[in-house]
Parts: C-alpha cells; sequence; structure tokens
C-alpha cells in the first residue's frame, strides 16, 4: 500500500509557495510501475514541477517525493486528489 502526503498542510493566499509530495510504501512487499497524478483544485494553481509520476518502484518503508510550487487565489480549504 502506498502511503500519499503533501506538505506543508498550510499555505498562505496568494503567495508561491513549495509543496512537497512524499509516497512512501508502507506495505512488506515491492510496488512496481507506481503511477499517480495529482489533481489541482479550481483556486490553486501549480506554477512548476510535476503533478506527475509514473514508472516508480518501491521497496517496502521506502519513500519516494517531489516539490511543486503551487499559489493558491483566495483563502480557503483545498483538497488535492489523484485519479490513481
Amino acid at each position: 500500500m502506498i502511503e500519499v502526503v503533501v506538505s506543508p498542510a498550510h499555505i498562505q493566499a496568494e503567495t508561491d509557495s513549495d509543496v512537497e509530495v512524499r509516497l512512501t510504501n508502507v506495505g512488506q512487499g515491492t510496488v512496481t510501475n507506481i503511477i499517480f497524478a495529482l489533481r489541482m483544485p479550481a483556486g490553486l494553481v501549480r506554477l512548476r514541477g510535476r503533478d506527475r509520476i509514473s514508472g516508480v518502484a518501491l521497496a517496502p518503508g521506502e519513500p519516494f517525493s517531489w516539490s511543486m510550487r503551487v499559489r493558491a487565489s483566495k483563502a480557503g480549504r483545498y483538497v488535492l486528489t489523484s485519479p490513481n
């Protein structure tokens, strides 16, 4: 099973913010050919960095992370989702 953590949990509105997405294999076996796409809700824009990874393999307990820069157009709660 893959655990997904996005940090920080809070960003300031109308300010460019760096966000880290971390995938960790919390299962007991190796997970191969991971495909993960992140959907940005209305009001949250990706400015830089990938919103999708593919072909990654993770051994048990192994993390994989990447960063992106985003901007929230206004204050509020934004839920990031993935079709995967």
